[in-house]
């Protein structure tokens, strides 16, 4: 028998309004974050990114499908022997942002633990394709100021000496009540 971890199912909503044109820009808001993940049994030990099935990710997209508009949006165009690898990437940053995030929103985690003594005015997690840890947070204080940061492989959160690159997939998060804006931007 597996482990299903659900969260209570909603949609994404935006606000109106059209951007350029004299108009404001949408405003978004946050959408109840949700995720279909599957976690086989008895395996003596944590469960770890790699050992997770995820059928939908936080924002009910499924890998295919986030796969599909990660790769839509590139700005340039891939070579047709490259497509394979940069689809096995964007799946591979797909499973460790939807693994992130389900750390994000379980009370308790280290990760939370440590977003929540950050203290921050914004959260956001981002995933980019270069990165050698393809996921990290932005955090923005008050006043405005982004710090970048990782967790290392020995578990510790640690500030980044420059934002990443090409980012993929972001969400801006609000821890309570819990909530996401998701954003798959040009890349």
């Amino acid at each position: 028998m597996t482990t299903r971890i659900t969260a209570p199912k909603t949609t994404v909503t935006t606000g109106g309004g059209k951007v350029g044109g004299g108009g404001t820009p949408p405003k978004k808001k946050f959408a109840t974050p949700k995720c279909d993940i599957t976690v086989p049994p008895r395996l003596g030990r944590p469960p770890r990114a790699s050992d997770l099935v995820i059928l939908k990710g936080w924002d009910g997209k499924t890998p295919e499908q986030t796969v599909a508009m990660i790769v839509g949006r590139l700005k340039t165009k891939i070579d047709p022997a490259n497509v394979p690898m940069v689809n096995r990437i964007a799946k591979e940053r797909f499973v460790d942002f939807s693994t992130a995030l389900g750390n994000v929103f379980n009370v308790g985690t280290p990760n939370r633990v440590f977003l929540e003594s950050m203290k921050p005015a914004k959260i956001e997690v981002l995933s980019s394709m270069t990165q050698s840890v393809g996921t990290c947070y932005r955090l923005t204080d008050a006043a405005g100021v982004a710090k970048y940061y990782q967790r290392d492989w020995s578990g510790k959160f640690g500030e980044m000496r420059a934002p990443p690159k090409f980012v993929m997939m972001s969400a801006e998060l609000r821890l309570k009540p819990p909530g996401l804006i998701m954003d798959y931007p040009k890349w």
